[in-house]
């Protein structure tokens, strides 16, 4: 049996010269197989594009808004479209877990509980409490909520000067519409703790949202 030193060179074809030469000059992102997919994603799949579907309007959005929105969007496309059976091994001796509270919880239920919070409770309950109130607040607003001062110090010229004053037909409607906002402040209030916390929920997982 011969040496390996003492085997022929191997011969290369003038096609593996241009082959050889393609893969060191063409930069990879200027491949064609390469340069369609691109042009495909750019034009039908822009995975780096996230439009939130709870965000149904398209002006100013505060980014302190924006950002849980956001968020929640990636784990919901995450949890639809990525997680096909079979893909990842999510349950069983080899299921992703994490620990929650000293407990040791799989991290797809946790997916699946901060995803169901953010479309059933946060996305319906927290408007369905809210509208119900805001369907009595109805019943006891008042008149008109500021009253125009012509003789105010600050009312030069043709600025006005208006000072809140909410006019109520009865003092028990004022009391009633007090009673209302403050109900509506602790339910905004407790949702955005929720919030808060399911965020931070959200962020212990980013390690796990690849497949």
């Amino acid at each position: 049996m011969k040496n390996f030193v003492d085997q022929p060179p191997f011969k290369t074809s003038l096609w593996d010269k241009i082959r050889h030469y393609y893969w060191r000059i063409v930069p990879y992102d200027w491949r064609p197989q390469h340069l369609l997919y691109r042009i495909r994603c750019f034009l039908w799949h822009r995975y780096t594009t996230i439009k939130p579907r709870t965000l149904n309007y398209h002006t100013w959005c505060d980014r302190s808004i924006l950002i849980p929105h956001i968020m929640f969007e990636i784990l919901s496309q995450f949890l639809e479209q990525e997680c096909s059976p079979g893909h990842v091994e999510w349950y069983g001796e080899y299921g992703h877990k994490i620990e929650i509270n000293g407990k040791q919880v799989y991290v797809m239920d946790e997916i699946k509980s901060l995803y169901d919070w953010w479309h059933n409770d946060y996305g319906k309950e927290y408007q369905r409490k809210c509208d119900e109130i805001w369907e009595e607040v109805e019943t006891c607003r008042p008149e008109y909520y500021f009253r125009k001062i012509e003789s105010h110090p600050q009312a030069r010229g043709h600025e006005d000067y208006y000072e809140y004053d909410p006019k109520f037909k009865t003092q028990e409607n004022r009391t009633k519409y007090k009673d209302l906002l403050k109900k509506v402040n602790q339910i905004e209030q407790e949702y955005e703790e929720q919030l808060q916390t399911n965020l931070h929920r959200l962020v212990n997982i980013i390690p796990y949202l690849w497949t």
